[in-house]
């Protein structure tokens, strides 16, 4: 069913991206899984989604995995890169007990480096995607994916 749904939404992203302006972005929202899609002026786009994840050994522990999907302007997946992180709380404090990052290259013209860390209630993930064809830098993609954890246990 979900898989459904992200589809429908990637076709629908698709089938209008080249109406909407640089950065718009909007949310999709289904229990645990939260998705933002971002549109760029030159018809590429970026869909992040937040999957949450109840411990069920451990009381006041969630995980957070969000990934980072980029695509091309014909819809064509350039490369993913996903922030895992988990968190403790209490009610009155939360904490990123673990970050790691990780990463997809579907577009060989693409190199991704990452790297992941951890402040007080917040898990990081940091990238730069370069694109080179035969020796030559076509684009340059920087950014980060972050997880916070309120002291209740909503992760963002």
């Amino acid at each position: 069913m979900m898989k459904k749904t992200f589809i429908f939404i990637l076709t629908l992203v698709m089938l209008f991206s080249c109406t909407f302006a640089a950065s718009a972005t909007e949310q999709v929202f289904d229990s645990n899984i939260i998705t933002e899609i971002e549109y760029f002026e030159d018809g590429s786009y970026a869909v992040t989604t937040l999957k949450i994840f109840e411990s069920a050994r451990a009381t006041n522990t969630k995980t957070g995995k969000k990934t980072k999907t980029v695509y091309d302007s014909n819809g064509n997946v350039d490369f993913s890169v996903t922030l895992t992180a988990s968190f403790s709380y209490t009610g009155s404090s939360a904490t990123c007990t673990s970050a790691t990052a990780s990463k997809s290259i579907s577009d060989s013209t693409w190199t991704v480096t990452t790297s992941a860390s951890r402040s007080g209630r917040t898990g990081t993930a940091s990238y730069t995607g370069v694109q080179k064809v035969l020796g030559v830098t076509f684009d340059t993609v920087d950014g980060s994916i972050i997880i916070s954890c309120s002291n209740t246990g909503v992760l963002s």
